[in-house]
């Protein structure tokens, strides 16, 4: 790989052997693991997994039984594998499982209140100029009731209109730009959906109720936390090997369609194992990340929720929320607070880091984009099945393009990038199929002519065309020198040479 920090950052030699992915472990036993982690295949999994999918398919009526005396066997001898392999439960004594997070600022928690204020006020005034004020004729041409209803066009249908269009607009574009909601989805809200969307979802889902397991089993933590507008979000933390609760801690944001449970359960070992604590979590609306009930009812509240957070603003709020769990319940310094961010989800840390005010956050961007609306307006052509090259592709973009303006959908990661304080690194692939070189953040940075280039910290992926090079884990060189980039911007010693 070679490095474009070369006067801070040695350049990366790359060995000639085959690079195997950290998802090869669970296909091929002979893999590298054991080179990478330096300590083998993690203990007590394979008997836990078989029993927790037979369980787990028995309830989706697979036709599968557990038998009582199984059940109880393998869990016994589940126990005594834990404690001859020497089982680290004992560290995660005192880490808080339930957290309510405070409003990042002053002006979010008025947005808060204006939003629904206005359709509020359009309801009354409505209302109000249909059903009350005076109804002599003399007061109605000189009162301002009459003001107002000679210009109910200006006072209610505009701001109706507008606000009806944005809010719909801006939950439809959300199933298509961040899907997981909607795939990964537990809510109330299920059973309305079509059959044909419900056979579709259903083997993911169960597939996330099989491996959430095998996360548990590698030292995985369920957390609560939930954000200042309610919404309870389903995290995970994993304690770092020799690292203290308050020890540098990296919390990694997903991509789109991701979920923690989908995660390879390999993937945070690698940090533990180097002495990171690490959290993962679903954004709302995935899996066990619910909206509360209002007054019993979960409908009303998963509906309520929608109403009064436009997506956008809750996935910020969702990351706020984490930040401030790691940092004020486990009491990590903000210089040892890794924002680890895929996709999208790098432009949602980018943004997080950028106005984060408490102090300097490090940040790690990792095959993401300068600009959603440039993106979901090159990929909008394959939701529909366009040539990318016919009439129809291109007055679709510029429809996609206006929509996307229109109801707030942007992130704009090269303003935010110059913003952050901390220290920071990019990842890059350069033959991403998902996001495009040129769309990319890194061209957008290099194109730049204020970015000095030679002080950039970038970890160029390997272009492998036999695999997705936008989802694929990090092959072992490229761990590697990320690695040694959490560990520099945390002031740690030299990553071992095993890694």
């Amino acid at each position: 790989v070679d490095m474009a920090d070369a006067g801070e950052t040695p350049s990366l030699e790359m060995s000639g052997r085959r690079r195997q992915g950290l998802q090869s472990p669970a296909m091929n036993p002979t893999s590298q693991w054991d080179e990478i982690t330096n300590s083998g295949a993690p203990p007590v999994r394979g008997r836990e997994n078989e029993l927790e999918e037979k369980r787990t398919l028995a309830a989706h009526g697979k036709g599968i039984r557990v038998k009582e005396d199984e059940s109880t066997e393998d869990e016994a001898l589940l126990a005594r594998e834990a404690l001859s392999t020497g089982s680290q439960s004992s560290t995660n004594v005192g880490i808080p499982r339930y957290f309510r997070a405070s409003w990042p600022s002053l002006l979010h928690q008025i947005m808060f209140i204006i939003r629904p204020s206005t359709d509020i006020y359009i309801v009354l005034m409505a209302f109000y100029l249909n059903f009350g004020g005076p109804h002599s004729a003399a007061a109605s041409e000189f009162s301002m009731w009459g003001f107002l209803n000679r210009h109910r066009f200006f006072f209610i249908w505009i701001p109706f209109l507008w606000r009806l269009f944005q809010s719909f607009i801006h939950f439809l574009l959300s199933l298509a730009i961040i899907p997981a909601p909607l795939i990964y989805n537990e809510g109330p809200l299920l059973r309305f959906y079509p059959k044909w969307l419900q056979n579709s979802i259903a083997e993911p889902n169960a597939y996330r109720e099989i491996l959430r397991p095998r996360l548990e089993s590698f030292g995985g933590i369920s957390i609560q936390i939930v954000t200042p507008d309610g919404v309870l979000l389903d995290a995970m933390y994993f304690r770092g090997w020799n690292c203290r609760i308050d020890g540098p801690t990296i919390i990694r944001f997903n991509g789109n369609a991701e979920a923690i449970e989908l995660q390879d359960p390999y993937l945070p070992q690698v940090y533990v194992q180097n002495g990171f604590n690490f959290v993962m979590f679903n954004y709302r609306g995935v899996g066990r990340s619910k909206w509360s009930s209002l007054y019993g009812n979960e409908l009303a509240g998963h509906l309520y929720g929608l109403w009064r957070t436009p997506a956008i603003v809750g996935t910020h709020l969702d990351a706020w929320s984490l930040v401030e769990y790691v940092m004020k319940e486990l009491r990590v310094d903000p210089s040892h607070v890794i924002l680890l961010g895929h996709s999208i989800g790098g432009a949602i840390a980018t943004k997080l880091a950028a106005n984060f005010t408490t102090g300097p956050l490090t940040l790690c961007s990792s095959r993401s984009f300068a600009s959603l609306v440039e993106v979901a307006v090159h990929l909008s052509p394959n939701y529909l099945g366009f040539h990318p090259s016919s009439w129809k592709a291109r007055w679709l973009k510029k429809v996609a393009r206006a929509l996307l303006h229109a109801a707030g959908w942007e992130f704009n990661s090269v303003s935010n990038w110059h913003k952050v304080k901390g220290f920071k690194w990019i990842e890059y692939s350069g033959s991403d199929h998902i996001i495009p070189y040129d769309l990319s953040l890194h061209a957008a940075l290099m194109a730049s002519p204020t970015v000095k280039r030679e002080q950039m910290r970038v970890l160029a992926l390997l272009d492998d065309a036999s695999v997705d090079n936008h989802n694929r884990v990090l092959y072992d060189d490229e761990f590697l020198q990320h690695l040694q980039y959490a560990k520099e911007a945390c002031a740690l010693s030299t990553v071992r040479d095993e890694v």
